[in-house]
């Protein structure tokens, strides 16, 4: 449990106020993690503490009273360090008058903000009126590796039986996109707004990077790979304090069935190497090697193997015809195939 001083860093920061009660000043915050992961818990704790305050006004309004009464309060706080300065004692009567003087000050501001309040509903309910961005949604069957630039400028390739959904404009506060499979970013760097990815239980945030993450709903477990700067982790259930920060070379793996976050090494061209055309396979079964293939090369493959094949394959093709891989893997491992136009039959 963090103490008051450890709070203190952030709720003494008029940047961290604007931040909760406003929506302000976010990638200065992200960047602030991405650099002090170990300040997360503080962080959060501090959030919750300032967003858990209640206030009898509107709804759509509770968040700019807050900030403001926050101020205010700040404005006539005398803390404990400065009391000790202070060597004349006050008199019970001056005390006395002071705090009337203090509570007389407080209601006259809360009634005039609750005025200011009313008469900023109306603007408020019509800004909650206003039509949201258009939605894109642009997906990959199989055979297809399509590439194409956000609005923002960030370069993004979407790998087979993929989708991503992201807004045609990206608003002025931060950038938002939903991923399903596996896709290839380059963000462009933008110091006012974080780049946050949504992907199935995973959320990644970043600034100006390049990774690839890899999500696939039928795979055992998850990934994201950094290339270059840094990208910070965590499963959409989890607390931000849990993220966990990725630098260059470092891979990240979600196994679905422990729900684990495992931060390791990876191969560059293993990761990377379908964006150039590449196959690449590393210690893969049956199972991997199927799916990939089927992705790759637009086929249905059937498998009848008399018994399972224990051992990995590991190997890399690049432009090269599906005949060709499955030759090569078949004799790697011992099995047959047959190609009859998109069905593939794989046997003993």
């Amino acid at each position: 449990m963090a103490d008051k001083y450890d709070l203190d860093r952030f709720i003494n920061d008029s940047r961290f106020l604007e931040y909760v009660f406003e929506g302000k000043h976010k990638s200065y915050w992200a960047d602030y993690l991405l650099r002090y992961p170990e300040n997360l818990a503080d962080f959060t704790k501090a959030e919750e503490w300032l967003r858990s305050w209640k206030f009898k006004t509107h709804t759509t309004s509770k968040e700019k009273y807050a900030s403001y009464l926050k101020k205010f309060k700040d404005s006539i706080y005398i803390d404990s360090a400065y009391e000790k300065q202070v060597k004349p004692a006050k008199s019970a009567d001056m005390t006395w008058l002071l705090k009337i003087a203090a509570v007389v000050v407080l209601a006259i501001f809360s009634i005039g903000l609750v005025v200011f309040l009313h008469q900023q509903q109306e603007i408020i309910e019509v800004a909650q009126e206003e039509s949201l961005p258009a939605k894109v949604v642009k997906t990959a069957g199989r055979k297809m590796k399509p590439a194409f630039m956000l609005s923002d400028g960030t370069f993004v390739r979407l790998n087979s039986e993929s989708s991503i959904e992201f807004p045609e404009k990206f608003d002025s506060l931060q950038r938002e996109v939903i991923l399903k499979g596996e896709a290839f970013f380059e963000v462009a760097p933008d110091v006012n707004r974080p780049f946050i990815i949504y992907c199935d239980e995973m959320l990644i945030t970043v600034l100006g990077t390049s990774f690839n993450i890899r999500s696939y709903a039928d795979d055992k477990r998850s990934h994201v790979a950094v290339k270059s700067g840094k990208v910070l982790v965590r499963k959409s259930d989890d607390q931000p304090e849990e993220s966990k920060l990725l630098e260059i070379g470092e891979m990240i793996s979600l196994y679905k069935d422990s729900q684990k976050l495992v931060k390791s090494s990876f191969d560059l061209e293993q990761m990377f190497g379908w964006t150039e055309g590449k196959i690449v396979f590393k210690d893969a079964d049956v199972s991997e090697i199927v799916k990939k293939l089927e992705r790759w090369y637009d086929v249905d493959i059937n498998v009848k193997l008399s018994q399972s094949i224990q051992r990995g394959y590991s190997g890399r093709f690049s432009n090269v015809a599906l005949e060709y891989i499955l030759e090569g893997i078949g004799f790697s491992l011992g099995f047959q195939y047959e190609i009859n136009g998109r069905n593939v039959k794989i046997y003993d």
